[in-house]
């Protein structure tokens, strides 16, 4: 389901992939695979970013980050970190996208 969401995001079809990404984090969830719901939730938030709905970004972000920082999973924690980053450069807060 990941696969397809992530395929659905290289030809901008915003619906079909997040509706795969909901469906993934959704089955993360009911396994309890936090480093696969982290991972969805980023994808989700890259999904917004696209869309330039910077709030919804941010809340995925920081949602994964925190699972991130839980699993110490620091090659992730430096990808959600990125994104983030990103959310608000795109925001021009700069001062916050350079923190």
């Amino acid at each position: 389901l990941s696969n397809k969401g992530s395929y659905f995001l290289s030809q901008t079809d915003y619906q079909k992939s997040v509706a795969y990404f909901f469906r993934a984090l959704e089955i993360s969830r009911e396994n309890g695979s936090k480093d696969k719901e982290a991972s969805v939730l980023g994808n989700i938030g890259i999904v917004y970013l696209e869309q330039a709905n910077y709030e919804k970004a941010l809340e995925c972000e920081k949602q994964a980050l925190k699972i991130n920082e839980q699993l110490g999973s620091k090659n992730a924690i430096a990808h959600n970190v990125a994104h983030i980053g990103l959310i608000y450069s795109d925001q021009s807060n700069f001062p916050l996208a350079l923190e």
